[in-house]
């Protein structure tokens, strides 16, 4: 389960917007799901301006930011990413 918020953004270059918000202080997590990136946020109240701010300082347009309920895929993505993450 993912308890914290989870936004799906849509972009002009998802796998650079991906790796690019993997290093940013407000994302937990970032995931790209076809044409667009998941990303799991530490607050929901700043991290829609935080990442945009960071994805922008890469010359990445967002066209779509919304905030969305996990699915099934999203759960599983999390727990390999987690799992990943507690073995290194």
């Amino acid at each position: 389960y993912i308890s914290d918020p989870m936004f799906e953004i849509e972009c002009d270059n998802p796998l650079l917007a991906a790796e690019t918000l993997k290093q940013c202080d407000a994302v937990i997590e970032a995931s790209i799901f076809g044409n667009t990136v998941h990303i799991v946020a530490a607050d929901d109240t700043t991290a829609k301006t935080i990442v945009a701010d960071c994805i922008a300082q890469h010359g990445i347009t967002v066209k779509r930011f919304d905030r969305i309920l996990p699915s099934l895929e999203d759960v599983f993505v999390h727990l390999i990413e987690r799992e990943s993450h507690d073995a290194a």
